[in-house]
């Protein structure tokens, strides 16, 4: 449900895979840190209470666990943001109807050596699209991911 919220141990049940429980905790606390996301009770930090965060927060850490996991460098960039961004549209597209049976995936590519930005990081729907012009791709198969999700009853409204 949309108007819950989620501690750190929360977050981590429902996107820790294959036994990497205690490295997602360890992530999401530097995702913290560094601004990717923020807990909802941010302004009291260190008052012996969990922080709690509110449920966009798990799409985020399901992306940015994913592209860590793929051996991206998830920095608090535009560029991030940005795959973020795409991201929470695409989990929204996966919840209509008329979207059912379809794959959604992020692209991530990179040329010349640069890494990933706004300009490259685009959404495949159905079927992933390489450019000719890049060096590297990153795909992220979203509705693999989001499915995983919503298997754990964070169904979208």
């Amino acid at each position: 449900p949309q108007d819950q919220t989620f501690t750190v141990g929360d977050l981590v049940e429902r996107i820790s895979h294959d036994g990497n429980a205690a490295a997602v905790g360890e992530r999401i606390k530097l995702w913290t840190r560094s601004g990717l996301i923020a807990p909802i009770d941010a302004k009291f930090p260190g008052t012996g209470r969990h922080r709690r965060y509110e449920w966009p927060t798990i799409i985020d850490c399901a992306v940015l666990n994913a592209l860590t996991d793929a051996r991206v460098e998830v920095l608090a960039r535009k560029d991030t943001l940005f795959a973020l961004s795409l991201a929470h549209v695409i989990f929204e597209d996966l919840g209509k109807q008329e979207n059912r049976g379809r794959q959604f995936y992020l692209a991530l590519i990179s040329f010349r050596g640069k890494p990933f930005s706004g300009q490259t990081c685009y959404r495949c729907d159905d079927v992933v699209e390489i450019k000719p012009c890049v060096e590297s791709t990153i795909v992220v198969n979203l509705s693999q991911i989001f499915g995983r999700l919503r298997g754990k009853d964070l169904a979208a409204s």
